[in-house]
């Protein structure tokens, strides 16, 4: 017969081997506080694939549109891309600069607006801000040859434009500029000062522009001095995913194309184009300044945006914690950029022990006292006494009297000895409050390929998850559809 202990012992083993295989392992994160901007610092190309993947396949499969600006040279959106065409959702792909002749990056763009994006685009080759009188001349340069163009502005045209202000302009072919506008052009570079400083700009800008002097090509103007039209697409108006892709050989050029894009994106953005989501893969490179703009622009506009910053170093740590923004923090290996992270996720207080003491001791009390005396008393004492009466035949007296003497003597002697002994032992032990990471470091350093740390401010307060976006969790068992309850 069965033991009845052993029978329950092994009903409560076999019900918690049931529960753990049906317990939920996994959920979802949601963005409590619905942030208009989402940093993601550190990482690898693989990391931020997943991620994209993960998260950009649950924006579009909720029909948001989303555009990704990949400027990693990784194809950082092609996971998403293969994901989202199972699903039938459009998904347009564009690479740049070898593809400009497919959009017109400037052909919404009025004539100071153009002016304005070209001359920021090449001041961020520079990333200095003592430059920033080269800027004005840039941008002043640039809209004389823009109001002197009567076609349509693509950068053929404006890089030939420039030319014809150098004075090194040879047209061939018919050349991208009409004879009118080459007219008013030579006209205004002859009032065009001939400081040493405009020249040595001047080279430089149109050295810059001719980077890009690409995508009109296999375009000629009309006989009126017009393009031909084009029917190209904005890339901020597509449907579906959109991934607009930099790469080149030219480091210049790549460059060049991506501050280009950048500041395409702030115009789209100030002008409320682009809709849904938009993602900025490898913004290192791009400088505080247009990040800013990027994300004024795209709260004004209502587009969530979405920065993905390899290094977390420089300027760009202002960034961290911004107004109405989530983190998050995948992994660092630097030592410096690590700390830096463990510093904004922040540090708890905990009771710890600190101190422990312990006091062994004893006491030994030893003693005597002696103590001797001698008493001697003496004493005399001594008395008399008479009396009187009368009687019959005369008068009687009679009378006495006493004496004594007492002596004594006493000796006592009186010795004492004392011994007492006494043990004692304390032990104490110090508990102190103490303030420690509450990411350490190297725990940052050390996270794998698609782990992160999301930081969060929400109604709640602040709150702190780590998280996996790997796509291939979403068919484990155990997943659930729902968040983590709060």
């Amino acid at each position: 017969m069965r033991d009845p202990s052993a029978q329950a012992v092994a009903a409560y083993d076999e019900a918690e081997r049931r529960r753990w295989e049906t317990a939920v392992s996994w959920y979802p994160i949601r963005l409590v506080s619905a942030p208009s901007r989402v940093d993601v610092f550190g990482g690898t190309p693989e990391g931020w694939a997943s991620l994209l993947a993960s998260a950009g396949g649950s924006l579009l499969g909720a029909r948001q549109d989303l555009v990704l600006l990949d400027f990693t040279e990784h194809d950082v959106g092609g996971g998403l891309a293969a994901l989202t065409a199972v699903r039938g959702i459009p998904v347009n792909r564009i690479a740049l600069p070898n593809e400009l002749h497919r959009i017109d990056l400037l052909a919404t763009a009025s004539t100071d607006e153009c002016a304005e994006l070209l001359a920021e685009a090449v001041h961020g080759l520079r990333q200095s801000t003592n430059h920033a009188d080269a800027r004005a001349l840039h941008a002043d340069l640039l809209n004389a040859v823009l109001q002197r163009l009567s076609g349509p502005l693509s950068f053929t045209r404006i890089a030939a434009g420039l030319a014809v202000l150098q004075g090194a302009y040879e047209p061939s072919g018919g050349g991208p500029l009409h004879s009118a506008e080459v007219e008013r052009l030579s006209a205004y570079a002859g009032t065009l000062g001939q400081s040493e400083f405009t020249l040595k700009e001047l080279r430089f800008l149109s050295n810059t522009l001719h980077l890009l002097a690409v995508d009109g090509g296999a375009r000629r103007m009309a006989s009126d001095g017009t393009e031909p039209g084009t029917g190209y697409d904005s890339p901020w108006n597509l449907r579906g995913l959109t991934i607009v892709a930099t790469f080149d050989n030219n480091r210049r050029r790549k460059e060049f194309t991506d501050h280009v894009l950048a500041q395409e994106l702030v115009r789209a953005l100030s002008n409320r184009e682009p809709q849904g989501v938009v993602v900025v893969a490898g913004a290192d490179h791009l400088g505080l300044q247009t990040l800013e703009a990027i994300t004024k622009y795209a709260r004004r506009a209502d587009v969530r945006l979405v920065l993905l910053i390899e290094h977390l170093r420089g300027e760009l740590q202002q960034l961290m914690g911004g107004t109405d923004s989530a983190t998050f923090l995948m992994c660092l290996r630097n030592h410096q950029e690590a700390t830096t992270a463990a510093d904004y996720i922040g540090r708890g207080f905990r009771f710890t022990l600190s101190q422990i003491t312990e006091q062994v001791g004893r006491t030994l009390v030893t003693g005597g006292a002696e103590s001797w005396g001698v008493q001697h008393q003496e004493g005399e004492s001594w008395g008399s006494s008479w009396s009187t009466s009368r009687g019959p035949d005369g008068t009687t007296k009679s009378g006495g009297g006493h004496h004594s003497t007492s002596e004594s003597w006493s000796r006592s002697w009186q010795e004492t000895r004392k011994w007492a002994t006494a043990d004692s032992e304390t032990v104490g032990r110090t508990m102190s409050r103490v303030y420690e990471y509450m990411v350490e470091p190297t725990t940052l350093q050390s996270l794998p390929t698609t782990a992160f740390i999301l930081v969060e401010t929400g109604p709640a307060g602040r709150r702190i998850i780590a998280g996996d976006c790997n796509p291939g969790i979403a068919l484990l068992d155990n997943v659930s559809d729902r968040p983590w309850p709060s």
